[in-house]
């Protein structure tokens, strides 16, 4: 279960301005709670920051970005977190997978990892 913290503070280490759409202050707060959750199951096996290149996005800035027309961005269910190199990648996305992420997106400097309960489980692509 989550624990709300005060101030923003959505779990022990993520604040929901670390969520937000760059075009709109305090969208983080509409982050979804699964998507949270296992980002800080994550945080506590990898002992190390997680830095999120990107959560919830505005239409607008899905389409700045080159999202997909339907991203999970857009309802909170999806984040890129920074993978700054190859063994930083493969130990985020073992844990990744330990935690229950079951879509993920791999890029050459992030993970997307994904909660949608709506779109196809299991899957992993390259960007």
């Amino acid at each position: 279960m989550i624990t709300y913290y005060e101030d923003n503070q959505l779990s022990e280490n993520f604040n929901s301005k670390e969520f937000d759409s760059p075009d709109i202050p305090f969208s983080g707060n509409n982050v979804k709670r699964g998507l949270v959750v296992k980002l800080q199951m994550l945080r506590h096996l990898y002992k190390s920051s997680i830095h999120i290149n990107s959560g919830v996005r505005s239409v607008e800035h899905n389409n700045k970005v080159g999202g997909i027309a339907n991203s999970e961005h857009l309802t909170g269910e999806a984040v890129d977190i920074k993978c700054d190199n190859s063994i930083m990648r493969h130990e985020l996305l073992s844990l990744a997978l330990i935690v229950g992420f079951t879509r993920v997106g791999i890029g050459k400097s992030y993970l997307h990892l994904g909660v949608s309960a709506t779109r196809i489980k299991n899957v992993y692509w390259l960007y």
